[in-house]
């Protein structure tokens, strides 16, 4: 007999694998329609800047864990944090898609970091990031995205609530923690390492999430200059792409099991920007963006061992 937690991963991985075999199927049928790539020194010089966006990425992440560590009373020197990150990062490319925070509590062990203060951490950062996703969900809805024709222009009203919906994303984790630690205090527990979550300041809060925000605009930004690049398609609005690049992430980063989204992610990007740019650079656009991803992720992996080279854990110590 299944236990709901098996139960819970059969579903996951029953969900990914028809992401793939949807986007895999897309892919065959629409092969012919994705235009040739042209390799332009400005397309190569996109394709180049989305994969140090992605190695940079790391950075953000890193800032945003040594703000969180801070208000747990650890302080640790900040490229000692981006180490761990930029190491343990390709580690979401394992089945599970937990291999980076698995990653992150080994490596920051050695450095002195509880796991538990790692845990803690993490479970904040995560809630924070999945909150600003749903907002930019909800925001997508609400804006009528789809409709917003070519150019993605909204009015004035319309830029109102897009600020209050971003400055709601502020107080809603906030208030997910506390809603945690009253209802299911056990959960709150595990999440925590065996004390109950304890949301960080309001400036690191509003801090992680323009962050977030912040990076998700830029990759969907990115994503834009990816059509007009390399497929020279022009459709879809500047907003458009922005928005609903961050709709695709968060239902890659909710969906456990999902390798770093794979499959999930492209499977909703191939759903979402279909009916602007059409399906064959809808598929095309969702491949280039997940092999720089890639690529990136593989540089900073890089990167973060040469540094691991100079700086082992013995020659720096976290003293909480």
């Amino acid at each position: 007999m299944l236990t709901k937690q098996r139960l819970f991963r059969v579903i996951s991985y029953l969900l990914v694998l028809l992401a793939i075999f949807y986007f895999v199927s897309q892919l065959y049928q629409h092969a012919h329609e994705i235009p040739s790539l042209d390799w332009q020194p400005l397309a190569i010089a996109i394709m180049l800047a989305t994969v140090l966006l992605t190695a940079c990425n790391t950075l953000t992440i890193a800032l945003n864990w040594q703000m969180l560590l801070a208000d747990q009373k650890v302080h640790p020197p900040f490229w000692i944090v981006w180490q761990i990150v930029a190491v343990s990062q390709i580690g979401k490319y394992l089945p599970g898609n937990i291999g980076h925070f698995a990653g992150r509590g080994i490596l920051a062990r050695e450095r002195g970091i509880t796991l538990g203060v790692t845990a803690t951490t993490i479970s904040i950062e995560s809630l924070w990031a999945v909150m600003v996703g749903i907002a930019l969900i909800l925001l997508s809805i609400w804006l009528g995205i789809a409709n917003l024709g070519e150019t993605g222009k909204f009015n004035y009203l319309q830029s109102e609530i897009l600020l209050a919906a971003l400055l709601t994303t502020l107080f809603l984790p906030t208030v997910s923690i506390w809603l945690l630690n009253r209802l299911f205090p056990s959960l709150s527990r595990v999440l925590g390492g065996g004390s109950l979550l304890c949301a960080p300041g309001w400036k690191t809060g509003l801090f992680l999430a323009a962050i977030i925000l912040f990076n998700l605009l830029c990759y969907g930004a990115m994503l834009k200059l990816h059509a007009i690049t390399l497929f020279q398609n022009y459709g879809g609005g500047w907003l458009q792409f922005m928005l609903l690049f961050g709709v695709a992430w968060i239902a890659g980063y909710l969906v456990p099991g999902a390798p770093g989204g794979l499959g999930v992610r492209e499977a909703v990007m191939l759903l979402l920007f279909a009916p602007m740019v059409g399906p064959g650079v809808a598929v095309g656009i969702s491949i280039s963006m997940r092999v720089a991803n890639m690529l990136g992720d593989g540089l900073a992996f890089l990167c973060g061992m040469a540094h691991r080279k100079l700086y082992p854990p013995t020659s720096a110590i976290v003293v909480t």
